[in-house]
């Protein structure tokens, strides 16, 4: 298997930015994997936040009904579409960067 398919694998299917470390772009790397942490942390705060606010909220029964919920959860926190796209972008340029981008060292 070739290296590049190797390192768009490990972005692609791991974690982004364990590709560009493959190819020995540590810090390109290490700021992927940055950005993507972050972004999955906050979107995940938020998450609970609107799970939180929906099971507080006053015509919350004891009985869930999983696509009401859904449907309430997304109306509620629009920020949360916002850092999965995000997140999204991120995880894509990351395999096509270890897909398509150059090596830092050619000699392995």
């Amino acid at each position: 298997m070739k290296k590049n398919m190797k390192a768009a694998l490990l972005s692609a299917f791991i974690f982004p930015g364990l590709g560009q470390i493959y190819k020995g772009c540590r810090v390109k790397g290490c700021i992927v994997i940055l950005l993507a942490n972050i972004i999955l942390l906050v979107a995940f705060v938020f998450a609970v936040k609107g799970v939180y606010q929906l099971a507080l909220s006053p015509g919350f029964s004891g009985t869930v009904d999983p696509a009401n919920m859904m449907k309430r959860l997304l109306s509620e926190t629009p920020a949360f579409h916002w850092l999965i796209a995000i997140f999204s972008c991120i995880w894509l340029y990351a395999v096509v960067d270890a897909l398509l981008g150059n090596w830092k060292n050619r000699s392995s």
